[in-house]
């Protein structure tokens, strides 16, 4: 344990508890209080310092004590050694399960504070633990995850440190949430089930890209940051917010972000989140009548990927503007049939052709507003040779195209980066349900067998979601 005065300094160098004034709280070390070392407790924040332990066994305990006790209160745990000057290294091999949280999470910095989640030893692998939100629903609850937080009472807040994933098998052979036998681990951070607030902000995951036994997608680890609200076996009924800013996630077989089941009256912003060889960027669901944006964020899928975001039944509140999607798989940006009213601006598609993309923007909703997106290096060559820039499917009406930035290719016409398949073929010139601004139509009375094709890729791209 560290002498006193070392502990003194902590309010001074702490970047991420900066709510705590220099000289309010005088530190004292009570062991007997937590029960366990390299724990000090004042008042209702409590430091955990680096046990050395690369088992995973002391860390683990430490922090989920040290969450336990804060969410009493609504406190905060500090990850530090008292020395922002240095990196301080934790480790973990089992779930940290805490369940009615409130409270905070913070480290030194993003890159100051280091959590090593992975096996206990070659003989013992990364342990996983019930959760009380999945026990409730048909699959199997007992799942891997890094940070594990059920039915949170209050504001949730995890900031400046990082958690890396570097085992190739980090777990035993285990079943996945659908029975399949796994070794990776499900998500970094998960906060399901409750009505709370979550903030995440400077914040790095990090998997490991591998094709050992057992690993998803090429990944030893799915799912970046997963929030949900409420209960499985019921109604959308509770609101919050959700506050993603400054984020990395790197190596994931799945989505970086997945937020889903947000009640009217919610508020959900994605701000800055670089999601690089990942399995998606965005994943967002069930958010009724609700704000909810995407900005900001740079998103490159690997070749198992699936489209660069996908949204589902957001009725209305949907922005998702100055993004950068980068070789998607299926689509760059997917608004299923229950998206409506969203606007999609100023995002940038890159490398569309490099995987398996039918298209940049795939719509089936409704009076969506798409504008001044940028396809000039998309490397797309259009509907009549490959892939096109946007589709509109039977099903949308209403939606504004306006403005849109094609490559300039010269034997590319406008009507082939855009297809909208409430044109009637049998009908001279544009009669769709969308309008769309400078289009000129080609017929699609001589495409019949791309439409065929283009409702087949549809039904592919969304057959994983369907699982």
């Amino acid at each position: 344990m560290r002498r006193i005065g070392v502990w003194m300094t902590m309010a001074i160098v702490l970047v991420c508890c900066n709510q705590i004034a220099d000289d309010d709280l005088p530190l004292k070390v009570d062991e007997e209080r937590l029960g366990l070392k390299a724990l000090v407790v004042t008042g209702d924040a409590v430091y955990v310092t680096p046990s050395g332990d690369a088992t995973g066994v002391t860390d683990a305990d430490n922090i989920e004590t040290a969450l336990l006790y804060v969410s009493q209160t609504g406190g905060m745990v500090c990850l530090t050694d008292g020395d922002k000057s240095t990196v301080d290294h934790y480790y973990t091999s089992r779930n940290i399960v805490v369940p009615g949280f409130q409270g905070t999470l913070c480290g030194e910095g993003k890159y100051n504070s280091i959590i090593h989640a992975g096996r206990q030893s070659a003989e013992i692998g990364f342990e996983g633990a019930t959760s009380e939100w999945w026990s409730l629903t048909g699959g199997n609850p007992f799942l891997a995850t890094v940070l594990q937080f059920d039915n949170a009472v209050g504001d949730v807040v995890l900031n400046n440190f990082t958690i890396l994933i570097e085992d190739e098998q980090p777990t035993d052979i285990m079943p996945d949430y659908y029975g399949n036998p796994s070794t990776y681990i499900s998500t970094f951070i998960e906060i399901l089930g409750g009505e709370h607030d979550t903030y995440i902000e400077n914040v790095c995951l990090r998997g490991l890209q591998t094709n050992a036994f057992g690993n998803i997608a090429g990944m030893n680890v799915s799912w970046g940051i997963h929030v949900m609200l409420g209960s499985p076996v019921t109604d959308i009924n509770e609101s919050g917010k959700l506050f993603v800013k400054n984020v990395e996630a790197e190596n994931l077989g799945d989505a970086a972000c997945l937020f889903m089941r947000f009640a009217p009256g919610s508020l959900i912003s994605i701000d800055k989140l670089q999601a690089i060889n990942v399995g998606q960027g965005i994943t967002g669901m069930n958010v009724l009548n609700s704000q909810a944006t995407v900005r900001n964020t740079h998103v490159k899928i690997h070749s198992a990927g699936l489209p660069g975001m996908f949204f589902f039944n957001i009725p209305s509140g949907l922005h998702v503007f100055d993004n950068t999607i980068e070789t998607p798989r299926y689509w760059g940006i997917f608004l299923h049939n229950l998206v409506n009213n969203a606007g999609i601006e100023d995002n940038t598609f890159m490398n569309l052709n490099q995987n398996l993309c039918f298209g940049g923007i795939l719509v089936l909703g409704q009076n969506n507003f798409i504008h001044h997106n940028d396809f000039k290096n998309s490397s797309l060559s259009g509907w009549s040779i490959d892939a096109g820039a946007i589709y509109l499917s039977s099903s949308s009406s209403g939606n504004m195209i306006h403005e849109m930035k094609f490559p300039q290719l010269l034997t590319l016409k406008l009507c082939e980066m855009i297809m909208d398949m409430t044109d009637n073929g049998e009908t001279p010139g544009y009669d769709g349900a969308n309008e769309i601004h400078n289009y000129v139509a080609c017929e699609n009375a001589n495409r019949r067998d791309l439409m065929l094709n283009a409702k087949q890729m549809i039904s592919a791209a969304a057959l994983w979601q369907m699982e």
